[in-house]
């Protein structure tokens, strides 16, 4: 079955090549030694334990060399543009279509890229020096062709939550230091790190109840706040204690800083602040939102206050006031001067008053 699905992949791959004009370095692919030119699993993807009516899956590498650069953009956008899934026949389709590397050879070594949503594995990127950044234990280019024919691998985040029983306070404290100290990423094997680590929640027996408290920047969302006795208060439709231990659901959540996309969350012309579990959006000076029923969002956004139009007497007798973006300017009418040349323009300071020959302009606060 898996011979029958890569000869089956061939005749795709060979199609799009054709229809598109492609240079491929090894045409005949009838001599081809399939063990040479193809990877694949023969263990099933998924749990192990299965039912013989169970579907198999199968994982396979193709490897193609191609002498123009400009067949690469053509492959890709050939790949993309394939309708999964694809049935091969009754019993058999393929699922999913990527290109996952491109190797080329940079001046004096091979460069190998990953195409989006593709990683080199961390202990990979050290093993060949990496051409970009390492972040969060994986890297997206390697100065070299692998050995052992790996080739970039899917990027998948899973997020676990792992019950602690500790029967001392100490230990807790201790847990809580340790977490805090772990250097990341930790890898755990070449395909898999630990990018983020935390302890959310904190319960205990206190007297007759369990009270389950929040670690710091993690809070209890609203409800289930509400759905058990709070031993703090509810704040912003959040709580940090409950008196209860949840039998289902997740645990506390991390506040996530909505503040860090500013632009995406609260528009231009604003300024956020982050609340534990929320944030609150408010206009900068000389800025007002645009319907002031409603709270200000990207929906609606920050615009100019024209103060001149607050009242006729904004910058104080005989003087002209003239709106700016976010904020607004003032000077004297002709033959008219600052009252005070030490302060700007404007009624504290009793506009313009004495007569000159020349107008004065100074800057509104």
């Amino acid at each position: 079955m898996a011979c029958k699905i890569l000869k089956y992949l061939l005749g795709v791959i060979m199609a799009i090549l054709l229809n598109h004009g492609c240079v491929v370095e090894t045409l005949s692919f009838s001599e081809i030694n399939m063990d040479l030119q193809f990877n694949y699993t023969d263990e099933p993807v998924h749990h192990i334990r299965r039912r013989s009516t169970d579907p198999v899956e199968y994982i396979m590498v193709v490897e193609m060399n191609v002498s123009e650069t400009v067949a690469i953009n053509k492959i890709r956008s050939s790949v993309t543009a394939v309708t999964l899934p694809l049935q091969v026949d009754n019993g058999t389709k393929i699922t999913a279509l990527n290109i996952s590397t491109v190797c080329s050879l940079n001046q004096t070594q091979y460069q190998c890229k990953c195409e989006d949503l593709f990683v080199w594995p961390n202990d990979t990127c050290h093993l060949y020096k990496a051409c970009d950044v390492i972040t969060d234990g994986s890297c997206t280019c390697i100065n070299g062709l692998p050995t052992d024919g790996q080739f970039c691998q899917g990027e998948y985040e899973y997020e676990t939550e792992i019950d602690v029983s500790v029967f001392d306070l100490l230990l807790v404290n201790y847990l809580r230091n340790l977490v805090r100290n772990v250097s990341l990423p930790l890898t755990l094997s070449n395909s898999i790190n630990v990018t983020d680590i935390d302890m959310t929640t904190v319960c205990g027996l206190n007297e007759t109840v369990y009270e389950c408290k929040c670690e710091e920047h993690h809070f209890w969302p609203n409800d289930t706040c509400r759905a058990f006795q709070v031993c703090d208060g509810i704040v912003g439709g959040t709580c940090g204690c409950i008196q209860a231990l949840p039998s289902e659901g997740p645990l506390c959540q991390r506040d996530i800083d909505e503040c860090l996309f500013r632009l995406s969350v609260c528009g231009p012309n604003s300024t956020c602040t982050n609340e534990l579990g929320s944030y609150n959006c408010s206009c900068s000076g000389g800025f007002t939102a645009t319907n002031s029923n409603l709270p200000i969002s990207i929906n609606n956004t920050c615009t100019d206050v024209n103060e001149c139009l607050k009242t006729s007497e904004f910058c104080g007798p005989n003087s002209c006031c003239t709106n700016s973006f976010g904020s607004y300017n003032c000077s004297c009418l002709s033959v008219f001067t600052v009252t005070n040349m030490n302060q700007p323009i404007s009624t504290s300071n009793w506009g313009c008053a004495r007569k000159l020959d020349n107008p004065t302009t100074a800057v509104a606060e």
